[in-house]
């Protein structure tokens, strides 16, 4: 079962996460398990479980990336 085609992974710590949809691309109602967290770096499987009807549940990862951090060297290093 396809559950969406709105997820734009990968997201880095502390991004603004989607909103996961309650009906999938097929009309299929249900809920997601948790909403997206992007608290922290790492990969996180979340479960759409439908709501009656023959369908099954679904998984998708979301992977969260550490922030890249870049410095600026403002001229010479001094010992």
């Amino acid at each position: 079962m396809r559950t969406s085609n709105i997820y734009t992974s990968p997201y880095c710590v502390g991004d603004t996460p989607a909103t996961l949809p309650t009906t999938s691309t097929n009309g299929v109602s249900g809920t997601w398990d948790a909403a997206i967290s992007t608290a922290s770096a790492g990969t996180t499987t979340y479960t759409f479980t439908p709501t009656g009807g023959c369908a099954t549940t679904a998984t998708m990862d979301v992977v969260v990336n550490s922030p890249l951090h870049q410095y600026l060297q403002l001229g010479p290093l001094l010992y």
